[in-house]
């Protein structure tokens, strides 16, 4: 029996554990036995004998899933799919019905598959109280989970679930299919359909009428809706907001079209601060797929307020997740300064929880050795990213990783115009140590706070830009401005 620990949940190849979830008997599993190659090889007996087996065990949801496998096998989809819906109605729980589910909808209606599979695409997620998968579990749900990526042009999230089934079963013949699926969507040019692929309909939320504020409100949201949206119900509100978040990645391109205005999408923000408030830990992957978006996303949502924003989550959500946003960091094909607004947080991060340090350092180590490990790969080296996380290192004077730093400078991964050459690099990380600087009320407040630093930081922005126009042109509100034109009656 293998045990594959993972960070939340333990990977088995017990088949006694899918027993013991599906109500299998040892008669139950021998009769399986007994049939499983007739299954696959489609017999037309089986159409009779397995509604009498269902009949004698209704709790044992495989046999109506293998009725199902039997009409796909002769061909006889429409049938197959019935099985499995009625599978899927009389035990919601069997994850290889909700797969099967989810199939049926890949290549017509993608967007329903998070609705099957939950809206995080994470098995722990959809099944919280399980602690122990079987192989075949993970390994299932994970190439489903891709195939869904995919669909939607996610190609960086369907390479993830690649490299977890890489790296627990590498020669399964699912793991093989994604890795030839990820190949072919490679070689096609996805551009053309990219917008086409999109959703343009709204998610379906438990609070509708709520949540729209998030979508209309700007800086200055009011006092009375952000009190009004807390005394919500917890768990339904955290899953509206979650769904706000990936409403922003599968329209993005549907807003940008259709906002006049597109300076004013900032609800990603609102949710991210009510998550915040809601101490809402278990959205922190919907929140990093939010920071793994591209530049466009960047600066269209958080614009120059992105260093506070990530702050702020590092500062809520750090303490007991740092795996995760470090793992965020050795991911390949993330937007170089996305990577550098989360190791910059962690400056604050030590600055107002110095009893974090040593482990801060143990992740920073496995990082750099990653970056070491992985120096070939061009999805992830990223010469200037590299360079600022040198950069914060240094600024923590974590010492101890300087033959880590070195090695990178020898590989010549780190771009010197960041942080300096070795010798720099070397002075400054053995000195003397300074105060952290890094000084921001946005992480520490109140979700009230927080808009009030906001609604004050994008004043100050408006009026310095303004400002800045008006010592390269001059006064904007002069009146003799309009001397030179003559009056037109027309006008």
């Amino acid at each position: 029996m293998l045990h594959y620990p993972l960070t939340s949940y333990t990977i088995s190849s017990d088949h006694e554990l899918l027993d013991k979830e599906n109500h299998i008997s040892f008669e139950v599993r021998k009769i399986l036995e007994g049939i499983q190659p007739d299954v696959l090889k489609g017999k037309s007996y089986l159409l009779k004998k397995l509604p009498r087996l269902i009949k004698q065990n209704p709790r044992v949801p495989v046999f109506k899933n293998l009725l199902a496998t039997v009409h796909k096998e002769r061909g006889e989809i429409e049938q197959a799919f019935k099985a499995n819906r009625w599978l899927v109605k009389e035990h919601p729980n069997y994850l290889f019905g909700r797969l099967n589910l989810a199939v049926e909808y890949l290549d017509t209606a993608p967007e329903k598959i998070p609705g099957i599979l939950g809206e995080s695409m994470e098995l722990q997620a959809l099944y919280p109280n399980r602690k122990e998968f079987h192989i075949e579990e993970f390994i299932a749900f994970n190439q489903i989970a891709a195939l869904y990526f995919l669909a939607i042009n996610d190609l960086r999230q369907a390479e993830i679930r690649l490299e977890m089934m890489q790296s627990i079963s590498p020669e399964h013949p699912k793991t093989n299919y994604l890795q030839e699926r990820i190949q072919q969507f490679k070689l096609t040019d996805h551009s053309e359909n990219q917008k086409i692929m999109q959703a343009h309909q709204a998610p379906k939320f438990n609070f509708p009428l709520q949540v729209q504020w998030l979508y209309e409100e700007d800086h200055d949201f009011p006092k009375n809706k952000i009190a009004t949206i807390l005394r919500l119900d917890r768990k339904p509100l955290i899953e509206d907001l979650k769904k706000v978040l990936q409403d922003s990645i599968i329209r993005f391109n549907y807003f940008i079209e259709e906002e006049d205005e597109i300076d004013f999408l900032l609800f990603p923000i609102h949710a991210i601060f009510f998550l915040e408030e809601l101490e809402a830990e278990k959205a922190l992957p919907e929140i990093l797929e939010v920071l793994s978006q591209n530049e466009e996303y960047y600066e269209i949502i958080f614009g120059d307020f992105i260093n506070e924003i990530v702050n702020s989550i590092i500062y809520s959500f750090g303490e007991h997740h740092l795996d995760q946003f470090f793992n965020f960091l050795k991911q390949p094909r993330i937007y170089t300064f996305s990577k550098s607004y989360i190791s910059e947080a962690m400056l604050l991060l030590l600055k107002e929880k110095p009893n974090l340090r040593e482990k801060v350092q143990a992740h920073y180590k496995s990082l750099l050795e990653t970056f070491i490990e992985k120096k070939d790969d061009k999805t992830l080296v990223d010469q200037l990213a590299y360079g600022l996380i040198v950069s914060d290192i240094v600024e923590l004077r974590m010492n101890a990783l300087y033959p880590e730093i070195k090695k990178l400078y020898q590989l010549r991964l780190v771009d010197e115009d960041v942080c300096g050459t070795i010798e720099e690099v070397k002075k400054d990380i053995f000195s003397d140590p300074d105060q952290i600087q890094k000084d921001y009320s946005l992480p520490t407040a109140s979700i009230y706070g927080k808009y009030e630093i906001w609604k004050k930081n994008y004043e100050d922005f408006l009026e310095n830009e303004f400002k800045e126009l008006e010592d390269e042109f001059g006064n904007l509100f002069d009146d003799d401005i309009f001397d030179d034109f003559e009056e037109d009656e027309d006008f």
